[in-house]
């Protein structure tokens, strides 16, 4: 096999991640969803459609998506196929932090800023101390289990490494999750 599709194949789970995001609001929507319990999504758009690299090696090879939903709530989304290390959990908190800041510099006062969610889905990379499918992280006094009152920044990982623990709640967002860790969307590029 020729290199360049080695490399494509290496790359193809983001690309094909990218494009159904993109493409796809009924998808984009299922995944923001999943980030909030407490409404329905009436529906998203995109705030970015960044283009990436030609190929693997090249740089800028963006690929998260940015949306908001119908009320102004935005959604960081990225599949991550790289190791959860520090550096890449520090840049989502600094990710969230900018997207807030910016709100605010648009002119918004710092109350309506809206919430913020990002999304990880890791490939085969999981948290430290963690084997949970699913981890939502944001501010809490962990002394006495009290919820920062005006959280605007949130956090959630799923580990695609533990879809079997949800292997019995299989909702459509779930459903999506197992395809992408058993790379079902790939059977013809082999």
């Amino acid at each position: 096999m020729n290199k360049n599709r080695e490399n494509f194949k290496k790359y193809s789970n983001d690309l094909y991640f990218h494009h159904l995001l993109v493409e796809n609001e009924r998808i984009r929507t299922l995944i923001c969803q999943e980030l909030i319990l407490d409404r329905e999504i009436v529906s998203t758009k995109l705030k970015n459609a960044q283009q990436y690299g030609k190929n693997f090696y090249e740089k800028k090879l963006i690929l998260d998506i940015l949306a908001i939903d119908d009320v102004g709530d935005l959604y960081n989304i990225e599949l991550q196929t790289y190791g959860l290390n520090e550096e890449i959990l520090v840049r989502f908190e600094l990710y969230n932090a900018e997207l807030l800041r910016q709100q605010v510099k648009q002119g918004e006062d710092y109350t309506s800023a809206h919430v913020v969610r990002s999304l990880i889905i890791s490939y085969g990379h999981i948290l430290d101390n963690a084997p949970l499918y699913k981890c939502h992280f944001r501010m809490v006094d962990d002394e006495h289990h009290i919820v920062y009152p005006f959280n605007r920044m949130e956090i959630t990982i799923i580990q695609l490494e533990y879809i079997n623990q949800v292997i019995n709640e299989m909702t459509s967002f779930n459903q999506l999750m197992y395809l992408f860790k058993n790379k079902k969307h790939m059977i013809k590029l082999k």
